[in-house]
């Protein structure tokens, strides 16, 4: 309700005031409409507006972009987009464990390859073309992702058949690969921005969800993304003694339509 809207607006606009670092994720747009008229001047260089509407200046964001320095990511990624689908489609009704493991693998074979750094918008060519399949092996150094596209993926039959999975999972990415608003900004290698920065360097990151241009379920998807994003970026601070790492405070309105289990 209003109320909400407002209290959150008032502690984002405290903590920018007060040069903290501050994220907002926003599904209607209204409260960053607020907090981008109330920002200091002193402030203004801090902001970075994300706004899947603006097909003039669309910003990249690659959830499979890691740090190579730190392999851990990759599992990290790996889980938190099966949780992010597991809360859009409901994997336990309709994917199951079958669906988890091909995708996994199909994201962990994508990762492996640093030299050609991929995005979400080919993992439905993983499992539509052999060719690409077989390029992106030659350059997985993972014996267990091998083994499973050479071996257990080849040799699956009947309901996990490789083709019945290939539908499946054509079906579930097609909504955001097809939306205009989401090709620009899914299909950048690299991300117009560095979450680790945002925290450390204190950046107020304004994330603008409305619904009426990209839909339900491709805001919730960018939002989750994001949310991912920054608990990454939250937890590589290890490398930081605990007294030098600053205060980041991240906001969301409509909050259960952004949590996947590992927030």
């Amino acid at each position: 309700g209003t109320g909400k809207s407002n209290l959150l607006t008032t502690m984002a606009i405290d903590d920018i005031r007060a040069g903290r670092g501050v994220g907002m994720i926003d599904p209607h747009g209204d409260l960053i409409e607020g907090i981008l008229s109330r920002i200091p001047a002193n402030r203004a260089q801090d902001v970075i507006l994300f706004n899947p509407g603006d097909l003039d200046r669309p910003l990249g964001l690659n959830m499979l972009e890691y740090d190579p320095s730190k392999p851990e990511q990759k599992t990290f990624i790996v889980n938190e987009f099966i949780g992010i689908f597991d809360k859009l489609y409901d994997l336990k009704v309709t994917g199951g464990p079958m669906f988890e493991q091909y995708m996994r693998n199909a994201l962990l074979l994508l990762m492996e390859d640093t030299a050609h750094p991929a995005t979400l918008m080919e993992v439905p060519r993983v499992f539509t073309d052999s060719d690409f399949r077989k390029q992106k092996l030659l350059n997985v150094a993972n014996p267990t992702v091998i083994d499973f596209w050479e071996k257990e993926a080849a040799k699956t039959t009947g309901e996990a058949s490789l083709a019945n999975m290939t539908t499946y999972v054509g079906s579930k990415f097609n909504v955001f690969i097809s939306n205009d608003y989401m090709r620009p900004i899914m299909g950048q290698p690299r991300s117009a921005f560095r979450f680790r920065e945002v925290i450390d360097q204190k950046k107020i990151l304004l994330v603008n969800l409305s619904k009426g241009k990209i839909g339900d379920l491709n805001a919730n998807l960018l939002g989750m993304i994001v949310v991912g994003k920054l608990l990454m970026a939250a937890l590589s601070r290890v490398d930081t003694p605990e007294g030098e790492r600053r205060d980041f405070n991240l906001y969301i309105d409509e909050f259960q339509n952004f949590a996947t289990d590992s927030i």
